[in-house]
């Protein structure tokens, strides 16, 4: 019985290893000469009730080409020229495990969100509902675009 216990006990990883093996991962791919975005880019002019302008996004997927694995994807959103919102979603394994965004149009407390992910959900928690809800879209959105990544390349 004592075995099985201390089995137990032996596998269980707490949330901050896992945090720090993910900033160790994402430091890694950053710094991978090896990797090359593959930008993809778009821009419109619209006209609206408020006024007119241009708005568009810039995505950069980071994949090893011998192996077609993707392990991050760069984003930005503008508006008239100025940058709404810029992230990135990073992967292993295929795997969604860590998201960042600095959004400016955001009314929380803190304009950059960090979300630390194991098996599609966020390990580290955060009180405020509205932060809750965004990481859970942030979630819902990497995942979304791995999807699509997965059917287009």
């Amino acid at each position: 019985m004592a075995f099985l216990f201390l089995g137990a006990c032996a596998s269980y990883v707490r949330p901050i290893d896992n945090i720090r093996d993910i900033v160790n991962y994402q430091g890694n791919i950053r710094l991978d000469s090896a990797l090359k975005p593959d930008c993809f880019n778009s821009t419109i002019d619209y006209v609206g009730v408020l006024g007119n302008g241009k708005a568009g996004f810039e995505y950069c997927y980071y994949i090893y080409k011998d192996s077609g694995e993707l392990v991050r994807i760069k984003y930005s959103h503008h508006n008239n020229g100025e940058i709404k919102s810029e992230g990135n979603f990073y992967y292993k394994d295929g795997d969604l495990i860590y998201v960042e965004e600095m959004n400016n149009e955001l009314f929380l407390d803190e304009n950059l969100i960090r979300v630390y992910i194991k098996e599609g959900k966020a390990i580290n928690k955060s009180k405020s509902k509205s932060k809750r809800k965004w990481r859970t879209e942030l979630i819902e959105k990497g995942i979304e675009l791995f999807r699509n990544y997965k059917v287009n390349f």
